[in-house]
């Protein structure tokens, strides 16, 4: 069976149903996700809602940020021996 296409997944919102319960259907019925696997209310929310898929795009890209900072400060302390923050 081919992956739910976000038309569907908004036509069922259409109906007043949330995430959760897309979510459910999706999987209940049987649609695979875009790879293959179960279907997630995130995954759904972000389809419904462009300003959602926005924020945790931006969220990604800072918590991205943010462990590559700390991975310098660990190599850094490493390299000198101290810790550097």
């Amino acid at each position: 069976m081919p992956s739910a296409r976000p038309s569907a997944i908004h036509s069922i919102a259409s109906m007043g149903l949330g995430a959760r319960a897309i979510c459910r259907r999706l999987n209940d019925e049987g649609w695979p996700s875009k790879r293959g696997g179960k279907w997630h209310a995130t995954t759904v929310a972000r389809i419904i809602d462009p300003a959602a898929r926005e924020a945790n795009r931006v969220r990604s890209a800072f918590d991205r940020e943010q462990k590559k900072a700390e991975t310098r400060r660990t190599r850094a302390s490493k390299i000198l021996g101290s810790s550097v923050r």
